[in-house]
Parts: structure tokens; C-alpha cells; sequence
């Protein structure tokens, strides 16, 4: 069986926060967007739930003890990789349906 999850890797990249990255992450984005649009307290209350856990932490279920380990899963391997964007190729070659637009403006 093969597992994919979104996780923190070794040097904290995770999904929106790569080495490919503009000035925030996409969620610290998210975050001062909905500030604006919903006032401070709203934005206080509110719960955005992504978790991105680092290979160590995904590994605990399959390890002695775990609720995966009981139930016979054992891990064999797991690693992290930065999987390439695809609307971010699209957008850096101008193929994508926004720079399309654009350029029908």
C-alpha cells in the first residue's frame, strides 16, 4: 500500500511554502486576507484546519504500539518530496487560463 500525505519535510517546506516560494506562504496569505474581510475577532475564532505533520510523526501509527501496527500494517519506507506545481508551470509559461484572460484584455 502507498500512502500520500501532505506533510512538513526536513527543511519545514510544506504545501504553499517551498523553495519556490514568492514572499508568504499560501496560508499565512489566507490568513491576513480573511483578517481584512472579517475583522479581527471573527479572524481570532476562526479555525483554518491543515495540519502538516513532518515523516516522524506520520510513521507513529505504524510503529510498535500504533493503532496501524495492531491492525498488521507495518511502514517499509517513507520519505518527503516537493511534487511540482502544475498551475505553477502553467502560469511561469503563460499557458494558464489567467495569463490567457489577461492577454484577451
Amino acid at each position: 500500500m502507498v500512502v500520500a500525505n501532505f506533510a512538513k519535510d526536513e527543511e519545514g517546506c510544506f504545501l504553499g511554502h517551498t523553495p519556490h516560494r514568492v514572499t508568504h506562504s499560501m496560508h499565512h496569505t489566507f490568513s491576513e486576507l480573511w483578517r481584512e474581510v472579517a475583522g479581527d475577532a471573527i479572524h481570532a475564532a476562526t479555525n483554518f484546519p491543515n495540519q502538516y505533520r513532518s515523516l516522524e510523526a506520520c510513521s507513529v501509527p505504524f510503529a510498535a504500539g500504533g493503532k496501524a501496527h495492531a491492525a498488521g500494517l507495518h511502514l517499509i519506507s517513507g520519505e518527503t518530496k516537493i511534487i511540482a506545481c502544475p498551475f505553477r508551470a502553467e502560469w511561469l509559461d503563460g499557458t494558464s487560463a489567467a495569463a490567457k484572460a489577461g492577454d484577451a484584455l
